[in-house]
């Protein structure tokens, strides 16, 4: 039988986040000793520190802060206030007269290079323009914090932009709120969605002309531009493609494919030249996610089998003991 413990934790994240992140808790009379020893993060970086930590620290450190602080909403205002002092000296793209649409396009886009590891994408629905993100490794949880974190600062940016005033049309979250103090719905300004399939924040597709005001992101502490991302391995960018598929429909090796930017022949081709089975991933990657729902013990074997593609349970039961040796039944009794 193969080792059950967890698998090392998947994704990066800018040592320049966490260290304008710990500026932000330091202002909100945080203790970053007690707080990173509760989230078992060592020292936090400076903020001319550059280079790659690991995603789950970041998640780490923000349910530890939102647990310190213990009001709801605290890191949604913490994003604001990120996106107030340190938006424009990490993106320097921002300047004022910038299209809030232009703006939203380059920092998402700018978030994908300094976050890896989840799906940040922008879109247009509806006359909605909607930002969707989601930490993809199911091994990190709880990651309710980061995505308040992350939607205050996207909501701090909108607010940047023309009178001061917009906010958003539409706030929807994976996870389900912890009790009333895991609710956001006051300092977001709107009734939010729980217990969706990922988190999309929303805003009407008019508001995105509204120019940036000049003073509404102050330029604050210039952070040095990162070291261009190197090419992608190519296992780890089909963990993530088959991660973000799951619970969204059939998994097809063509679907797959296309996350990628690559024809189903290419990715053949690929597999074959990396020496990789699409099966034997897709089945570690299920596995991984199994695991982890198994462990939380909130949902059904039959809702856990439909979430990560399977048609029937007993699909599911054979590819789990396969791979894990043991029965997911068996594996939640434990």
């Amino acid at each position: 039988m193969r080792d059950l413990t967890t698998p090392p934790l998947f994704g990066e994240i800018d040592a320049r986040v966490l260290a304008g992140l710990a500026r932000e808790f330091r202002a909100a009379g945080l203790d970053m000793a007690a707080l990173g020893a509760r989230a078992g993060v060592g020292l936090l970086p400076g903020p001319e520190a550059g280079g790659p930590h690991e995603l789950g620290q970041f998640v780490r450190l923000l349910e530890a802060a939102g647990d310190a602080e213990g009001g709801p909403g605290f890191l949604w205002r913490c994003g604001r206030a990120f996106a107030r002092n340190s938006a424009a000296g990490m993106f320097p793209m921002l300047r004022p007269g910038l299209p809030l649409g232009a703006a939203l396009t380059g920092v998402v886009g700018e978030i994908g290079r300094l976050q890896s590891g989840a799906v940040v994408r922008l879109g247009v629905e509806a006359g909605l323009v909607t930002v969707e993100y989601r930490v993809l490794d199911p091994a990190i949880w709880p990651r309710a914090r980061d995505v308040e974190f992350t939607f205050g600062f996207l909501d701090g940016l909108a607010r940047a932009a023309g009178s001061g005033t917009l906010r958003p049309e539409a706030v929807v979250f994976e996870h389900e709120p912890a009790g009333a103090l895991g609710r956001v719905d006051r300092v977001a300004g709107l009734p939010c969605v729980y217990g969706g399939g990922s988190n999309y924040l929303a805003w009407p597709e008019a508001a995105m002309a509204l120019a940036l005001r000049p003073g509404a992101l102050t330029r604050g502490a210039a952070f040095s531009p990162g070291a261009p991302p190197g090419e992608a391995d190519f296992a780890a960018a089909l963990r993530a493609a088959l991660l973000e598929a799951m619970g969204r429909g059939p998994l097809s090796q063509a679907g797959v494919a296309a996350g990628l930017g690559l024809s189903e022949r290419s990715l053949r081709r690929r597999l074959g030249a990396e020496g990789l089975s699409f099966r034997a991933e897709l089945d570690r990657a299920r596995s991984a996610a199994a695991r982890e729902y198994l462990r939380r013990g909130d949902l059904a074997l039959g809702e856990i089998a439909q979430r990560l593609g399977y048609r029937h349970l007993s699909d599911f039961s054979r590819a789990f003991r396969r791979v894990e040796g043991v029965a997911p039944s068996a594996l939640r009794r434990r």
